[in-house]
């Protein structure tokens, strides 16, 4: 069989498509360890000086493994005017497509995003024998699924598999440069219809996706009041550390009562706002809302319900890592005495 890539391949992604595919394949986890902000307590400020110590050692475990061996391609530059490929695909075909990537963790993004790459994928249709990949070339650089047909999996020469419909192979060629660990030929028997991606379309979509939702996040974050006194690199390292968490509809966000030190920003759905009889309180929020911003400061309890009333995607951090990533709330809200003074008195929600 192909090698599977392991955790030292995803390590070895670039810095902004490592976040953003660990954002994406982790955001159940994500939304388990956040939810009504349990792991941020009274214990934070005890708790700092070791996630700094951790966040440090583990950063210096990843310089001395380096790059060992996987030869890394070229960064990626997006232009301005970069237009994603569209090939246009039967509705049958963009489904079986999405299926067969739903579990490969180079496409764990967001239904957007999987349109996008699902439309880049570029139908090739090649007869019986034909040679996709050879073993030791390091030039190939497409990722494949097969549609119809089969194709055979060779390493020196020896036939160790057979791939049939819905198959994918040649991850790795999306990664890195790097020689083919093993040959891959269309069965004899017939033609085959596969679909295809290349490494440059598929980083630069990739890359474009991160870049306009950073822009999105920074903006989110510059219409709440109590972070207006961060500086700009401040905001956008910020928005850099928040993770994406997509809720259901119905799902309850927040309970109240309990002790939450996690803040939220609504990127796209909507939730509302209910207190214990389940009447709403106050407008429902949507995108660019947020809620829970006081957690960032200390440790109340949540005032209210949140519940998500359809599908809905939230910016989130909690307070120990919007320390690590920006310090101390309390300090940068001295730059602005008023929403200091206004948090002194319990006017903000």
């Amino acid at each position: 069989m192909l090698p599977i890539l392991n955790m030292a391949a995803i390590a070895s992604l670039p810095g902004s498509l490592m976040s953003l595919h660990r954002e994406r394949a982790d955001s159940e986890m994500i939304a388990d360890s956040l939810y009504l902000s349990a792991s941020s307590s009274d214990d934070d400020d005890e708790d700092y000086d070791d996630f700094e110590e951790e966040s440090e050692q583990k950063i210096a475990s990843k310089a001395r493994k380096g790059r060992r061996g996987t030869v890394m391609a070229a960064p990626v530059r997006v232009d301005d005017n970069f237009q994603p490929p569209i090939y246009l695909k039967r509705s049958v075909d963009h489904r079986n497509l999405n299926n067969a990537l739903k579990g490969n963790f180079l496409f764990q993004v967001d239904a957007e995003e999987m349109d996008i790459l699902l439309d880049a994928f570029e139908p090739w249709e090649v007869g019986g024998g034909t040679t996709v990949i050879t073993q030791g070339d390091v030039h190939a650089n497409y990722f494949y699924v097969i549609s119809n047909g089969s194709v055979d999996i060779q390493i020196n020469e020896q036939l160790v598999a057979v791939l049939g419909k819905g198959n994918v192979f040649g991850e790795l060629a999306l990664l890195y440069d790097a020689p083919r660990a093993a040959t891959v030929k269309v069965h004899p028997s017939s033609a085959a219809k596969l679909w295809r991606l290349d490494r440059q379309t598929f980083k630069k979509i990739l890359v474009n996706v991160h870049e306009r939702e950073l822009k999105q996040r920074v903006n989110f974050l510059s219409q709440v009041p109590i972070l207006a006194s961060l500086s700009e690199l401040e905001t956008k390292q910020l928005a850099e550390g928040m993770n994406s968490v997509e809720y259901e509809a119905g799902k309850k966000i927040i309970r109240k009562g309990e002790v939450g030190g996690t803040f939220f920003i609504v990127a796209s759905g909507e939730v509302q706002f209910l207190n214990d009889a389940g009447a709403e309180i106050s407008a429902r929020g949507t995108t660019g809302s947020y809620f829970g911003e006081v957690a960032l400061l200390k440790n109340d309890r949540r005032s209210c319900d949140v519940v998500s009333t359809q599908q809905t995607k939230c910016l989130v951090i909690d307070r120990k890592h919007f320390r690590h990533l920006v310090g101390s709330l309390e300090l940068l809200l001295r730059r602005n005495m008023d929403v200091y003074s206004k948090f002194q008195k319990g006017q903000t929600t």
